[in-house]
């Protein structure tokens, strides 16, 4: 498995074209060693999935999925064939979805983080939630899954898909890596638990982008 890409055109489009704001908020201080914190400790997985759901369920997040649909509108679909060949020819972003950049490996960075997410706790940064926010709902509208659902719709399954997260198996989100690859790439069968399996799936694919990109832990 390792080395092996997900052939995920959706998820490297919306990357593409995120990719400047996730770095921007991803360089604000303290963000990285937040996010990190977060992903990687279960009180900080716990309080983060709180936050989204919090944030997804606000009334100016509809407005996020609306602009969101007519930007992926605007942009177009990307090509659902992968580039023949290899190397020089394969999409732009398309190692940030290998198996390994999946992988939650111990590190300088990791060793430091504790279970007790300590002084971050008291620290919202609310940027970084609405960058992640922003970036589940860009990625979401894009499936076809999504198509038909109305907004208000896909905003109340999202805020319960979170929730049901939250209260599920989901207790350290990096430990959740090697899951999602192999989900994504085969079925729907680690999240058939979950009331829309395919928005569980598409969150937490989402999210780990967004918090791969936030801490720094991959370079594009």
């Amino acid at each position: 498995m390792a080395g092996e890409e997900l052939n995920d055109p959706r998820l490297l489009h919306v990357l593409s074209r995120s990719r400047h704001s996730l770095e921007q908020v991803g360089a604000e201080p303290n963000t990285q060693a937040w996010v990190k914190s977060c992903a990687s400790t279960e009180p900080g997985t716990d309080k983060l999935l709180r936050l989204l759901e919090e944030h997804v369920s606000e009334p100016s997040f509809l407005h996020s999925l609306e602009s969101a649909r007519a930007e992926s509108e605007a942009a177009g679909q990307p090509d659902p064939t992968p580039p023949a060949g290899g190397g020089d020819q394969a999409p732009p972003h398309s190692h940030a979805l290998q198996a390994d950049w999946w992988e939650l490996k111990p590190d300088g960075d990791f060793a430091s983080v504790s279970e007790d997410t300590g002084d971050y706790v008291v620290v919202e940064h609310a940027d970084a939630v609405a960058a992640m926010s922003h970036f589940i709902a860009a990625y979401i509208v894009t499936l076809p899954e999504a198509a038909s659902c109305d907004s208000r719709q896909l905003q109340k399954a999202l805020a319960e898909t979170i929730q049901e997260l939250r209260k599920g198996r989901v207790r350290r989100l990096l430990d959740w890596g090697r899951t999602i690859y192999r989900a994504v790439a085969v079925s729907y069968g680690a999240f058939s638990a979950y009331t829309n399996p395919w928005l569980a799936k598409a969150v937490l694919t989402a999210l780990l982008t967004a918090v791969r990109m936030l801490a720094g832990l991959v370079v594009l």
